[in-house]
Formats: C-alpha cells, structure tokens, sequence
C-alpha cells in the first residue's frame, strides 16, 4: 500500500514497532545522523523514535541518549498514553542520568508526545544489554536481556554471559531481578507474561551447565518458562525502591549520614560509586552510619548499602 523512507545522511535502524489505541504507531530505533528528518542527536549514536500516523506520515520525531552510543530494541504499550523503551546505553550524560560502567540496561517511559516520564539504568560495570520490556498484568513491568556485569544490580550471575530477568514498578525501582544460564553464554530476547502471572522467556543458550541441562549443539533456541511461584521462592533479593535509603545532608560538604533504624545481625557493607562508574569508597558502614566524604570531588554519587542477607539498599548525594 506504502513506504517511506526516514533518517539522514548517515546510519539509521528501526528495530521495534507498536500500534497506539488511536490507530498511529511509534517506531524505535537508532540514528547516526544530524540532518535529513533526524533533529536533536546527542552525539554517536542516538536511540531515535518516530510516530507516524497510518498513512506513514511523520507526526514526530525524537532522539535519546547522551554523547555516547545507545540503541533501543524493543517499544510497547506501557498505559493508554505511555510507552516503554528497552535498550542499552553507554552514556554519561544528555538524558542519561546514571551509568554503572560500560554498556547499562536502559529502559525509558515515554508519553505519546515524546517526553521521557522516567528513565532508568541497571547493569554493573560490564556489558549489560535490554533487548525487552512490557507492562505485567498487575501494573508493573518485566525486563529481559544478558549481562556480563557480576556487580552492580546484578546478582547470582553464573558466569560469562547470562540471561537477566527483573521486575520493577511502574517508577523504574527493581522489585526482584534474577539471572539465568550456565559458564557461558546466555540471553533472553523476548518475555510474555500469562492471565496467571506466569513468565514464558525465549532467547539464546550455549551452555550445559546451572540453569541448563543439556546442549544440542554450538547454540541452541531457549525457552525457560516460570512459574510466580518459582519467581517469589527462587528470588529472594526483593529490593526496596531507590528513596528506601535516606541520606542526609544532601547536598554534602564533609559528611554524609544514613538515616537507618534497622540494626543489622551483620556489619553492611558500603560502597560509593562516581558518575563513571568507579568505586570510590568500599568499606564496612561505621557504627554511627556516617560517611566521610571530604575527599570526593564534587559531582553526583550513587551510594549502595549491601546487607547481609543480599538486598541492597540505594540511593544517590551530590557533594558540593
């Protein structure tokens, strides 16, 4: 019936399409260019999102992303007016607002015009991909992709490259994440979820070997299906969201405070973490809950509290 050609004078990719309830769709993807229909690249490579109408005319166009590399694989319908993107990002800045090194899962909320609601970055300091993400029957939203980062968000990693499943809510917080594979390679592309709220995966697996029992050769076609009950008993690193954790003052000149009223059966563990992803305090938390941060340059820091039983408490500071 149609075609139509979008992008500019470089490289661009349209890797996932939704349909909106008004009969328009939005298309995601990535853009190289600074010209043609491409307005508002950040630098590198842009995720880029167009909706057209059902005739393919171009109703809008919108770039993400920072100075950096990012790349969006899948969008979906989120609410009756919001959109989820999933991707990967490699900024440290433009509409990034954390990276924990490396690549980082980067799932953004949009409205139907474009305008980022929310974002949020997960991974460590390795190479962490999202190749999906869509909204659970219960409001929530369930993210899949691979991951090489053994720190960070990322727990119980069996080595090489694994699957990663995480829940988060409808602000971006992680709820539960899990990884998923054997000691080598491993990822989930794609994730459905049923009326009962049991999670059906497909994606990749050479392994033979922790989550895998056998191999039919080089790589095979995965699909791993979950119960909500095997979620809930096998996952038990329920975190709670990012203001779980309050710090204070903030901003800080000198000293940081951790407002916290749990006394722990075990010393936590604290680690400060720069905009680019360095650890630049690691220690056991004092006994008083004050951090000294004298030394630390200004700039925004993420500050993450691991307890003993393997939940980790976040939140961030700026030292001024």
């Amino acid at each position: 019936q149609w075609y139509k050609d979008f992008g500019g004078s470089d490289r661009e990719t349209g890797t996932s399409i939704c349909r909106t309830i008004n009969g328009d769709y939005l298309i995601a993807g990535q853009t190289a260019s600074f010209d043609g229909d491409v307005n508002g690249n950040h630098g590198g490579i842009d995720i880029w999102v167009l909706k057209v109408d059902s005739a393919g005319a171009l109703i809008w166009q919108k770039c993400l992303g920072g100075s950096s590399d990012d790349a969006a694989f899948s969008i979906s319908q989120a609410t009756n007016s919001q959109f989820l993107i999933t991707g990967v990002t490699r900024s440290v800045n433009g509409d990034i607002t954390w990276n924990h090194g490396g690549n980082d899962i980067w799932v953004i909320n949009i409205d139907e015009n474009g305008l980022v609601i929310w974002e949020k970055t997960f991974g460590g300091t390795k190479e962490d991909i999202g190749y999906f993400g869509s909204r659970t029957p219960d409001g929530n939203y369930i993210i899949v992709g691979s991951v090489k980062s053994t720190d960070g968000d990322i727990i119980g990693h069996h080595g090489g490259e694994d699957g990663w499943l995480a829940k988060i809510d409808d602000n971006g917080n992680i709820l539960w994440q899990r990884c998923l594979g054997g000691s080598k390679r491993e990822l989930i592309r794609t994730v459905a979820t049923t009326s009962n709220g049991n999670i059906l995966l497909a994606g990749l697996s050479e392994s033979i070997d922790g989550d895998l029992t056998e191999n039919k050769g080089i790589a095979d076609y995965w699909l791993i299906s979950l119960s909500n009950t095997t979620i809930t008993e096998s996952t038990t690193l329920n975190y709670p969201a990012a203001h779980a954790l309050k710090v204070y003052p903030n901003p800080a000149f000198d000293n940081i405070i951790l407002d916290i009223e749990e006394a722990f059966p075990l010393q936590p563990h604290v680690e400060v973490i720069d905009i680019l992803g360095e650890v630049v305090i690691s220690d056991n938390l004092p006994s008083d809950n004050v951090i000294d941060v004298t030394k630390l340059t200004p700039g925004i820091y993420n500050l993450k509290l691991h307890l003993e039983t393997g939940v980790l408490l976040t939140s961030f500071f700026l030292k001024l």
